[in-house]
């Protein structure tokens, strides 16, 4: 049964958020895209006050990227397209090595929080494990089952705002009723979400 993973690492550590030019900028992972067995696609936004051409200087000016193209722009928010070169010891490259899939990743300067969807438990550990070699550091990851089918982008879009939120605290949750609002959807897609992933 798959699992879904959710984790942050620090901002040097991701190659999106290591790029941004200061901590009130965030960035927001929309798809990651295979180019073959060399090469991969990241589409993201950026959200905050940067030049698209600053951030795409700064962006490109990393070792793995070969191209930065802003494709849109709407609301002060900028959708780029990198292209990257598969290395090894990066973040992404060790995640699509246990065939996992980044549902959302989202972060400043300080820290990116993942959001993953890993085929099998030890897939997760065969992750964990890769990052301890390559010394890279995953903090707080919490793993929930996930129903095999539960392949709803806003689902996932739910379930990591409950962790954000701190949902998963027995202490101290919010109401469902309260994110169903705090999101504009009714309180059985909030309900729907939580089932299929609660520990």
């Amino acid at each position: 049964m798959s699992l879904v993973a959710t984790f942050t690492v620090p901002g040097a550590q991701f190659l999106l958020t290591r790029a941004l030019p200061a901590d009130d900028v965030r960035v927001e992972l929309d798809r990651v895209e295979s180019l073959g067995c060399d090469a991969l696609a990241l589409h993201f936004w950026v959200h905050g006050d940067v030049a698209p051409d600053t951030f795409a200087e700064r962006l490109a000016a990393d070792a793995v990227v070969r191209d930065v193209v802003a494709l849109d722009t709407l609301d002060g928010q900028v959708l780029f397209r990198a292209e990257c070169i598969h290395d090894d010891s990066s973040l992404l490259d060790l995640l699509l090595d246990t065939d996992a899939d980044v549902l959302t990743a989202a972060g400043t300067t300080d820290a990116t929080r993942f959001v993953v969807r890993f085929p099998s438990e030890p897939a997760v550990d065969a992750f964990l494990t890769a990052t301890e070699r390559h010394r890279l550091p995953v903090d707080g990851i919490q793993t929930f089952s996930a129903a095999d089918d539960f392949d709803d982008t806003r689902g996932f879009d739910i379930v990591g705002y409950l962790f954000d939120l701190g949902y998963f605290d027995p202490f101290d949750p919010p109401s469902l009723d309260d994110v169903a609002t705090s999101l504009a959807v009714t309180p059985d897609d909030v309900r729907d979400a939580y089932d299929r992933v609660k520990p």
